[in-house]
């Protein structure tokens, strides 16, 4: 009986986060990011603050797992319809196994 109160409630914090997230996202305050990764070329996804004129956001590729930064320059755009454009790259974290050929191609293969 106890069990329905806490889910109903656990699903209206859920619904009011998303809500939230997405009002921020419509109203400019949020810009999403997306690209290639550069280790294995799989489409990537961030979200940025929209309010700043540089942001750069640290993340993980989801299929490589290995270590991306977002570093974006984010303008304002009339036309657009959410009046914030951002543009940039994505560049691959360093790993000390890339210098010492510690790697997955073998000692001193690139």
């Amino acid at each position: 009986a106890l069990r329905a109160p806490v889910l109903g409630l656990l699903g209206i914090f859920l619904a009011q986060s998303g809500g939230t997230k997405f009002s921020a996202l419509r109203e400019g305050n949020t810009v999403a990011l997306t690209g290639d990764c550069p280790n294995c070329a799989e489409r990537v996804y961030a979200f940025i603050p929209g309010n700043r004129p540089e942001a750069r956001h640290k993340s993980e590729c989801h299929v490589c797992e290995r270590g991306i930064v977002f570093h974006a320059t984010v303008k304002r755009h009339d036309q657009s319809p959410w009046r914030r454009v951002a543009c940039g790259r994505i560049y691959l974290v360093s790993r000390s196994e890339d210098f010492t050929g510690g790697g997955a191609a073998g000692p001193g293969q690139w």
